[in-house]
């Protein structure tokens, strides 16, 4: 069950890779990226309230097609916006943020919280 997570995360950035990150060249990298964010903000949500297995497991695939957006989509836009002396310093800047964040969240539900439950 634990590697069904995982699975069902990876099979969302998948799907969403062939679908979501062509509809940003068709449809433009904004509305897409903003869409990405919504449903990356609504199904993290309802990952930490849910308490059913197989809802759980739904909302990590959906979280996967938002991922997708959010990383692909989102850099993609984000570096288009930039001069192009620019482009190292800013890809830089974004991806040391983002492993600073996820250092911040292990930190968090290693030492500080113990509110947190398995599935």
């Amino acid at each position: 069950m634990i590697g069904l997570i995982g699975a069902v995360f990876l099979a969302g950035i998948v799907i969403g890779c062939a679908t979501l990150t062509r509809l940003g060249d068709i449809y433009g990298r904004k509305p897409i990226y903003m869409m990405g964010i919504i449903m990356h903000l609504i199904f993290m949500a309802g990952i930490l309230f849910v308490t059913k297995q197989y809802i759980t497991y739904l909302l990590i695939f959906w979280f996967g097609l938002s991922i997708s957006t959010r990383y692909y989509v989102g850099y993609t836009y984000n570096v288009e916006m930039q001069p192009k002396s620019h482009y190292v310093l800013v890809s830089t800047t974004q991806f040391v943020f983002e492993s600073i964040t996820y250092t911040f969240v292990c930190i968090y539900f290693w030492k500080i919280s113990k509110d947190w439950k398995l599935l």
